[in-house]
């Protein structure tokens, strides 16, 4: 091939028998030098379709001077870069190109494609620069007013654009807009789910989408954002619920929502768009349904079952033990409410959850338990615990659950290693409490100063020494049990 004069007319370049006939004497000229070169295949291509051959069937279809100029183009991109002009190339450059092109355009469409990928920059996936990346080719495709014949080729590259780069609603490329965008830049995406640019650079970093570099301002995609991508974006952050609004889907207070999360029945996330704890929605649909899973009995044979709430009021345990009871299949009868919606539906039997609920294991005494063990009376107890010497706790009964008051056992140790009360010492010394007491007063051993009512106690220190020196000595009752035999 060789270069022609350009036509005053650019639209008669493409009529290629009055070109020739125009420079036919410059053609015979250059066909008599020494410079002859072996065709290209783009050229045999060429000669053979003149001579109305048939050999690729994406290039048949279309003119002569279109397929050819494509082949140039496409090539010339692929071999020189995008930002080289069209202006500078050689005659050598675009018989290159053209073998280039031509080349990949073997495989027809997919081919076309395929190149085209080549030439995607990095960049491209995240931002709209198809202009710069196609070139030439681009610029050829744009300025072109070669008639309708034209438009099958700008179809197919506007729509591989349309896919590939993140070209927003209503942006026009090669005379066409994009009605419905399938990739989208980080502009794009926020401005399509309508949440601040700052939200939505935190939430596609916590997604692993995109990344902020040291010192930079902005973030990065690690890729574009197709469409597809964009609607699970969205889909996650709708189905992100507030605290009141998973309380709306459970039905219970926000109080009861915050017991179940403590208990782990439900696991709340850091929601990166406002960094608040929100429950995703999927998660609580997924607690109702194992409870539904546990239901035995139909909403005829609920009589005398009564709420998960008011069974825990009623049995002095947290609501959320019974919640899991059920999710665990530990209760025998289960009962849902078809017309009270979320977790309040649900009923169950007061007896099946006394049976499933683990036994309370009691750390202490009562009062009336601790009076036994001092022999001392049930005031003194509360004496003791009044003069701080016994430490009182709010506990549940093991097996009423109710609450009462107890004696912490720690505390009761305390007591005992340092006091003995006057009905220990006659336990001991196997004598009448009151006679004792007395004796010991008698002897200079007294107790500590009660109130009329209080039981005597003493302390452990030097205790035993001023007992011994009284005369007080422990009975030998192995010796007197032996002598009876």
């Amino acid at each position: 091939m060789i270069s022609l004069e350009p036509e005053k007319h650019t639209i008669r370049n493409y009529d290629f028998c009055r070109v020739i006939e125009r420079h036919w004497k410059t053609i015979q000229k250059e066909a008599q030098l020494d410079r002859f070169r072996r065709f290209t295949s783009l050229e045999a291509y060429i000669l053979a379709r003149l001579e109305g051959q048939k050999q690729n069937q994406f290039l048949d279809d279309m003119p002569l001077h279109i397929a050819a100029r494509l082949c140039e183009l496409l090539g010339f991109v692929l071999e020189f870069g995008p930002d080289r002009k069209i202006t500078s190339a050689s005659e050598d450059g675009l018989s290159t190109g053209g073998q280039i092109g031509f080349d990949a355009l073997k495989q027809g469409e997919t081919g076309l494609y395929a190149a085209l990928d080549t030439l995607v920059s990095p960049n491209g996936l995240r931002t709209v620069r198809h202009r710069s990346d196609l070139g030439a080719l681009f610029e050829w495709l744009r300025l072109s007013r070669v008639g309708p014949e034209f438009d099958t080729l700008k179809t197919l590259v506007r729509e591989y654009i349309f896919r590939t780069y993140p070209c927003g609603e209503g942006d026009v490329v090669l005379g066409k807009k994009c009605s419905t965008p399938s990739r989208y830049s980080i502009h794009g995406a926020w401005k399509s789910l309508g949440i601040q640019r700052a939200r939505m650079n935190r939430f596609l970093i916590a997604e692993g989408v995109a990344q902020k570099n040291d010192g930079e301002s902005e973030i990065r995609l690690h890729d574009g954002l197709s469409a597809q991508d964009l609607s699970r974006l969205s889909e996650q952050i709708s189905n992100r619920l507030t605290v009141a609004e998973a309380s709306n889907v459970l039905n219970v207070s926000t109080d009861f929502l915050i017991l179940l999360r403590k208990s782990g029945i439900v696991e709340p996330v850091i929601d990166a768009l406002d960094q608040i704890p929100k429950y995703e929605k999927h998660a609580l649909e997924s607690l109702l349904e194992g409870l539904a899973s546990s239901v035995t009995v139909t909403a005829v044979g609920a009589g005398e079952m009564v709420p998960i709430i008011e069974a825990a009021r009623r049995i002095r345990c947290p609501a959320t033990h019974i919640v899991q009871l059920v999710l665990d299949g530990a209760l025998g009868h289960v009962a849902r409410d078809a017309n009270v919606a979320g977790l309040a539906g649900f009923r169950v039997r007061l007896q099946d959850v006394r049976a499933a609920l683990p036994p309370l294991e009691m750390d202490g005494v009562t009062k009336g338990e601790a009076a036994t063990t001092l022999r001392v009376t049930y005031q003194t107890i509360n004496y003791l615990i009044e003069e701080g010497l016994l430490r009182s706790q709010r506990v549940r009964n093991p097996r009423s659950r109710q609450f009462l008051d107890a004696i912490s056992s720690e505390s009761l140790t305390e007591f005992q290693r340092n006091y003995e009360t006057l009905g220990q010492l006659a336990r001991r010394f196997r004598r009448a409490s009151g006679p004792l007491g007395c004796h010991l007063e008698a002897r200079g051993i007294c107790p500590f100063e009660t109130p009329q009512g209080i039981s005597w106690y003493y302390a452990r220190n030097g205790l035993d020494y001023r007992l011994k020196k009284a005369g007080l000595i422990v009975p030998d009752v192995s010796r007197r049990t032996s002598s009876r035999e």
